[in-house]
């Protein structure tokens, strides 16, 4: 389990939702924290197994993002396809409706022209039955005028009469048969012609009825090829976002075996620079982290007096008290301010933690800077946080070495302390070559990344 600060600082990236529509990107990669993973360190065992597996938690997390983004880019494919196809459709739809709505005015146009050709026709036949009734009429009384020939010249005068009109009577009901017949062909070849209009119109729907259900097809197929990609992008993002958590993991376990290395070529561990730096990070001025390193270097050699060790948390492993300040001499008397709660004397005050705060002075500075909801003396992060906001009270921001001596004068009103500090300070800042203070956009949290 990571401590409090370092899991602060180190929160896991959210990665975004699966995306359903659109296109997400990848969460952006984390830079690296400058102390907890440029500083080089004394290594062993311990750290390069944990290097070992973060470095294969962070191939498994780029063959993931890869299957991702090839699953990602079949999705967006397959997506496009599925947009085509429903715009094919509503396409075909439009067509169709256009070939009906023609359908329906051709079909409308030949039932009026039929309407016409029908009733022309019952016209003709109506004529024909008059000529009919006309041509038996004839017929029925041609034998008695043709026996008149033997008769008189009146009889046969006026049989030859009776015959002609007869005849103008034939001639008159055929003329108009003849014109009915003529006006019904006209009708019945315009009711033809517009049922070869209909019919074509009627092809073209079918074949329009037939190109949208090709489409409808199309659309349903690119449908089921868009939620199998769907689906497979949500499982390919799942795995990234499990093979993230696996490589934040990993990293952090490898934050925490270093933390309490050596640092190269200094006398402090990893996990009091990373105080040192996050009370610079904290400090209410412009502070740097190295002088902060040099009081926590001459007050207790960065925690580890008195047979101390500090944890990965910052926390000491023996409790680092100083002599009572009785007056005895070198100091001064201070009566106890705490009823020794915190240096555990009840007559005099003590010096107390890495950073040998005096209880009362403690109580004034007291910050819980790592999180954890106890704010401790007996602590690196604490003490360190409250030593940068001793040091920067009252102040602006230190920036010369006669700045940073005049505030370490307000910690130990001692000229050889301050000298002593900015000499083991400017050491630690010319072998690590860190900025003086942290970059203005690293959020301030506990883990100084």
């Amino acid at each position: 389990m990571l401590v409090p600060a370092l899991a602060e600082a180190a929160p896991e990236p959210a990665p975004p939702a699966p995306p359903s529509t659109g296109v997400a990107g990848l969460p952006a990669p984390e830079p690296p924290d400058p102390v907890l993973d440029d500083v080089e360190v004394r290594t062993d065992r311990t750290i390069e197994r944990a290097a070992d597996r973060l470095e294969e938690a962070r191939a498994v997390k780029e063959a993931t993002t890869a299957d991702w983004l090839i699953a990602e880019a079949i999705r967006q494919g397959a997506t496009d396809r599925s947009a085509r196809t429903a715009t094919a459709v509503a396409t075909a739809e439009g067509r169709l409706a256009e070939a009906d709505r023609a359908v329906d005015v051709q079909a409308r146009r030949f039932a009026d022209l039929q309407a016409v050709t029908d009733r022309r026709q019952a016209a003709l036949a109506d004529e024909q039955a008059q000529l009919r009734t006309v041509a038996a009429a004839v017929f029925a009384s041609a034998p008695e005028d043709r026996f008149q020939g033997l008769g008189t010249f009146e009889q046969m005068s006026v049989g030859n009469r009776r015959a002609a009109i007869r005849s103008r009577l034939v001639d008159e009901q055929t003329a108009i048969v003849d014109a009915k017949a003529a006006t019904w062909r006209r009708a019945r070849a315009a009711s033809q012609a517009q049922e070869q209009r209909l019919r074509r119109a009627e092809r073209v729907q079918r074949e329009r009825a037939r190109s949208l259900q090709r489409a409808r097809t199309a659309q349903a197929e690119a449908d089921r090829a868009q939620r199998a990609a769907e689906e497979a992008t949500a499982e390919r993002w799942d795995a990234l976002a499990a093979a993230d958590r696996t490589r934040t993991e990993r990293r952090d376990d490898w934050r925490e075996a270093r933390l309490t290395a050596q640092v190269t070529g200094t006398d402090m561990t990893l996990v009091a620079l990373h105080a040192y730096w996050r009370a610079s990070q904290l400090a209410p001025c412009r502070l740097p982290w190295w002088v902060v390193a040099g009081v926590g270097h001459v007050e207790t050699r960065h925690g580890t007096a008195q047979g101390s060790r500090v944890l990965a948390d910052g926390a000491t492993t023996v409790d680092i008290l100083g002599i009572p300040l009785d007056g005895r001499p070198g100091t001064v008397a201070i009566p106890d301010s705490d009823g020794g709660r915190l240096d555990r004397d009840a007559t005099w005050d003590r010096a107390v933690g890495p950073m040998q705060f005096l209880p009362g002075t403690w109580g004034f500075f007291a910050d819980d800077a790592n999180d954890d909801g106890v704010a401790t003396p007996h602590n690196l992060y604490d003490a360190a946080d409250a030593a940068g906001r001793l040091l920067c009270r009252g102040r602006g921001d230190l920036t010369t070495d006669a700045q940073y001596r005049s505030a370490l004068l307000s910690y130990n009103n001692s000229l050889p302390y301050a000298s002593q500090v900015l000499a083991v300070g400017h050491g630690y800042r010319d072998e690590l070559g860190l900025p003086d203070v942290p970059p203005e956009d690293e959020p301030a949290t506990a883990d100084g990344g």
